[in-house]
């Protein structure tokens, strides 16, 4: 889902490195790489298109719901439109 091929590009031609694109769903099944990019400080920019998972869902009917029960009934493919990526990079020591 495309973290992995950014790494090796990144460690096969570190200059200029390079810019891994993928949308929140994507980024789900391989985000736990993105440790090893920032461990080993591997020049790959990440750009992520939070566009709500792979539901045809609005994000702001998503929002409006309150308590587990009420978000349980959207399908477990929908994920979180609020999700802040630049918080987990930064745990990630980016």
């Amino acid at each position: 889902v495309g973290m992995g091929q950014a790494i090796a590009a990144a460690l096969v031609n570190p200059n200029p490195g390079c810019v891994f694109v993928a949308g929140d769903s994507a980024f789900g099944f391989s985000g736990m790489e993105f440790e090893v990019v920032c461990r080993y400080q591997l020049p790959v920019i990440v750009v992520i298109l939070n566009n709500n998972g792979i539901a045809p869902l609005n994000p702001d009917d998503f929002m409006d719901l309150s308590g587990t029960e009420e978000r349980l009934t959207y399908p477990a493919k929908s994920l979180t439109p609020s999700c802040r990526y630049e918080g987990f990079a930064t745990a990630m020591g980016a």
